[in-house]
């Protein structure tokens, strides 16, 4: 199909096993391999890894005529779910987008089904084209004429949900992306509203919270009542870090901190909270378990009556008990 269509770009937005069992086979060769699938031989040129998807760069051949195919691979959206935040999906859709055409054939999506993730974004996809050039969306519409053609497209209300807060920040956001040369002009460019009416719309896209992240924080605020400052932003439990080396002085796993990832690294950055001084041994067993080899510090802790000292001085020793 790939092959006869013309297709650039194949948009696969399934892992290939997942919690409820195997959800595609795999269609490509390791790197620099070549494959043969019935008439069509198939090589991996290059592979990129990215914190929430891979960019596959293949080349296909049948006799002596070959093309060149790259595979866009979303990892972080789950079976019959959603991804945990929009922004990645909304990226992923730039990323996409920017991938020279050359064929000129149709974008080939897929899931596993082919129905619930391929839907919601084939919609978003269709929906801020349409909200940039019409000033407005008709989602239902939308939604309502994939699945004349093809059943069930958008496949759960959560996904249906997922995909107006997808286009709240596709159109809200002018999300298109800068290239690093137009950076500086665009800095010298902006005037001080601008940053400032960009900075206000970025603190009203609030993300409505899940039922479950909510009791998470108020658990977690209610029973680390100690570990927690005050005011403090808590965690909810599927994204904070969580200490699995037991202590001498309790076995709790809690540590106000979250895994945050980079632009290639999935979970590369923890962000934590300065230490209290009851709270550096969980300070420093994050640090240990963690296998980190930097700490970055934003507060003169020196200054700061309410931060543990975590950090011995010249020629001094701390002692932190930690059982294996």
């Amino acid at each position: 199909m790939v092959w006869n269509e013309k297709s650039d770009i194949i948009v696969m937005l399934t892992n290939l096993r997942e919690a409820s069992g195997k959800k595609c086979e795999k269609y490509w060769p390791d790197s620099d391999k070549e494959e043969v699938y019935g008439q069509i031989k198939a090589t991996c040129r290059s592979i990129e890894d990215f914190a929430e998807y891979t960019v596959r760069t293949l080349t296909i051949s049948k006799g002596k005529e070959e093309k060149h195919v790259v595979q866009l691979h979303y990892t972080a959206w789950p079976d019959k779910g959603v991804p945990e935040e929009v922004t990645s999906l909304v990226e992923f859709r730039q990323r996409v987008k920017a991938v020279p055409v050359i064929l000129g054939g149709p974008v080939i999506i897929h899931c596993s089904a082919g129905v619930g993730r391929t839907g919601t974004y084939i919609a978003l996809d269709q929906l801020t084209e349409e909200g940039k050039c019409e000033r407005s969306v008709d989602v239902v519409n939308c939604v309502n004429r994939m699945r004349e053609q093809r059943v069930n497209m958008v496949q759960t209300a959560e996904q249906y949900k997922f995909l107006y807060k997808s286009l709240v920040h596709s159109l809200s956001f002018g999300c298109e992306a800068l290239t690093a040369e137009e950076i500086q002009g665009f800095t010298y460019k902006a005037d001080k509203k601008l940053f400032t009416d960009m900075f206000e719309t970025l603190r009203k896209e609030i993300d409505i919270e899940s039922k479950e992240d909510m009791e998470d924080r108020q658990e977690n605020r209610r029973q680390y009542k100690d570990k927690n400052r005050r005011h403090s932003d808590i965690p909810a439990n599927r994204s904070r870090v969580r200490l699995y080396l037991a202590r001498a002085d309790g076995h709790h796993d809690y540590i106000n901190a979250v895994f945050i990832n980079s632009f290639r690294i999935k979970n590369l950055f923890v962000a934590a909270q300065s230490p209290l001084p009851g709270t550096v041994e969980d300070f420093i067993c994050m640090i240990y378990q963690q296998n980190s080899s930097c700490v970055v510090a934003l507060v003169e802790s020196h200054n700061q009556n309410n931060v543990g000292k975590y950090l011995p001085a010249d020629n001094e020793t701390y002692n932190v008990v930690i059982l294996l």
